[in-house]
C-alpha cells in the first residue's frame, strides 16, 4: 500500500509515502526484516540554524553556551536564553522599536548605526542620506530636530554615549545588528534602538526627572520596549506615575546588583508592580544566580545572561561588563522577538509569555521566583496573529548634524 514518490538512483534509495493510517513505526515494524530492503528510516525533519556570521559570537555564551572558555571563565553547557533555536523562528525585525533609557549609544558604532531607530516625523520629506537639521518640530511632538532620540538631561537631540558607555553595551545586547560580519549579535538581530540619554555627566547619575521625560518620550513615539537597566531603593511617586502611564510597552527593569533581597529592601523601578514591567536578575555561565545579583521571591521575575558579558563599547570597539544592567536588555531583545512574531500580542501577555516559559534555575540559595529565560519556549507559545512588521531592509542612517548640549569639558 505504500507509493513510492521518488528514486535516488546515485545512492539507491526510494522514498515512500506510507498509506493513510499507518505510521511510520508501524511501517518500519513490518519492513525492517524484508531481505529486499538493506535499511529503512523515518524522513526525518532537520531545521536550519541560525548562526550569526558576527565574529564575537563564539564569545557571546549568553546566546549560545557550550561550554566554552570566555574572557578566561569556562562555562556550563547548556546555560543560554536558546536563542540558536529562538532565531529558527523570529530573528526580529526593522518595525519593532526598543527604546533604551540610559547613558545614551554610539549612534555611528558600526554594530548599532544599522538598526539605529530614525523618527520619521523629522525627516520632512527628505532622505536619510540628505537630512539636515532645520530647527523646527516637523511632528509636533515637543521636540525639535528629534532625529534618532533624545538627550532628556541636556535637552538636545544628540543622545550620543559620551561619559562611560553603559548605554552603548545595553543597546548591543538587545539589538546589536546581527549576521552581518561585524563584532557581535544582538537578541533581536533587527530591531530598532531608540538612544534615549538620561545621564547628568557632572555626578554620573540619571536623575528622575531626565528618566520621567524619557519614559513620557517613549510611550508617546510608540516603542514597543522599553529597558531600564538603572535603579535605586529611593522610591519616587514621580517615577511611579510615569511608568503607570505606559501601557503598551513592555518595559525591562534591572533588579539591582547589591546582591540584597527586593522583597524585605524594595529596588526601583523593578519593584513596581505592574503587568506590562518585568523584573530581571542575572545569571552567570554555569547557570547559577550572580553573586552580586539582587533576588526576592515575589518581587523578581526571571534571570538572563549577566555575567562577562560582551557587548558593544563607544568608539566602534566590544568589551565586557557584569550586572543584571546586562541582563535586562536579553529580555528587552526577546521581548522584541515575541513582537515581531506576534503583532497582536499585548505587553502584558509579552511578559507572561516570557515568565511562563522560563526554566528551571541552576542551583542558587538565594530564594527567588524568576527562572532563567528560555527564547525558543517563549517564541514556540507565542502564536501566529497579527503583522509584527516584517523586515524593512533598511539599514539605518548617519546622521551629522545633531546638536551637542554638554558642556565640551565633560565631553570624552
Amino acid at each position: 500500500g505504500t507509493e513510492k514518490k521518488s528514486n535516488l538512483q546515485r545512492i539507491g534509495i526510494n522514498h515512500f509515502q506510507l498509506p493513510r493510517g499507518m505510521t511510520v513505526a508501524e511501517s518500519i515494524a513490518r519492513l525492517a526484516d524484508d531481505p529486499r530492503i538493506e535499511y529503512i528510516e523515518p524522513n526525518y525533519l532537520f531545521w536550519p540554524t541560525a548562526v550569526p556570521n558576527d565574529p564575537n559570537f563564539g564569545l557571546q555564551w549568553g546566546l549560545r553556551n557550550t561550554g566554552q572558555t570566555v574572557n578566561g571563565q569556562a562555562g556550563r553547557s547548556g546555560m543560554d536564553i536558546k536563542a540558536v533555536g529562538a532565531w529558527n523562528i523570529s530573528r526580529g525585525n526593522g518595525s519593532i522599536v526598543i527604546a533604551v533609557i540610559d547613558t545614551g549609544a554610539d549612534i555611528d558604532h558600526g554594530d548599532i548605526r544599522p538598526n539605529l531607530w530614525v523618527n520619521p516625523g523629522e525627516l520632512g520629506g527628505s532622505s536619510l542620506s540628505n537630512w539636515r537639521a532645520n530647527g523646527v518640530d516637523d511632528d509636533n511632538n515637543g521636540y525639535v530636530d528629534d532625529i534618532v532620540g533624545w538627550d532628556f538631561n541636556f535637552n538636545v537631540n544628540d543622545p550620543r554615549d559620551l561619559l562611560d558607555g553603559h548605554g552603548t553595551h545595553v543597546s548591543g545586547i538587545a539589538a546589536a545588528a546581527g549576521n552581518n560580519g561585524v563584532g557581535i549579535t544582538g537578541v533581536a538581530w533587527k530591531a530598532r534602538i531608540m538612544p534615549l540619554a538620561v545621564q547628568d555627566y557632572n555626578t554620573g547619575g540619571l536623575p528622575i526627572a531626565a528618566i520621567v521625560a524619557a519614559l513620557a518620550y517613549a510611550n508617546k513615539m510608540g516603542a514597543h520596549v522599553i529597558n531600564m537597566s538603572f535603579g535605586s531603593n529611593q522610591y519616587s511617586r514621580a517615577l511611579e506615575d510615569a511608568i503607570n502611564q505606559v501601557n503598551g510597552a513592555v518595559m525591562c527593569a534591572a533588579a539591582g546588583n547589591e546582591n540584597r533581597n527586593n522583597d524585605a529592601v524594595p529596588h526601583y523601578p523593578s519593584n513596581f508592580p505592574k503587568n506590562n514591567l518585568i523584573a530581571v536578575t542575572a545569571f552567570n555561565q554555569n547557570g547559577a544566580i550572580a553573586e552580586f545579583s539582587n533576588y526576592g521571591a515575589s518581587t523578581v521575575d526571571v534571570s538572563a545572561p549577566g555575567a562577562n558579558i560582551i557587548s558593544t563599547v563607544p568608539g566602534g570597539g566590544f568589551g565586557f561588563l557584569n550586572g543584571s544592567s546586562m541582563a535586562c536588555p536579553f529580555v528587552a531583545g526577546l521581548a522584541a522577538l515575541l513582537k515581531a512574531k506576534n503583532g497582536d500580542l499585548g505587553a502584558g501577555q509579552i511578559v507572561s509569555k516570557i515568565v511562563q516559559t522560563s526554566g528551571r534555575q541552576a542551583g542558587s540559595p538565594k530564594p527567588i521566583a524568576g527562572r532563567r529565560v528560555n527564547a525558543l519556549a517563549a517564541l514556540q507559545s507565542a502564536g501566529d496573529g497579527g503583522d509584527g512588521g516584517g523586515d524593512d531592509g533598511s539599514s539605518g542612517c548617519f546622521v551629522d548634524t545633531l546638536r551637542e548640549g554638554s558642556p565640551q569639558g565633560n565631553r570624552r
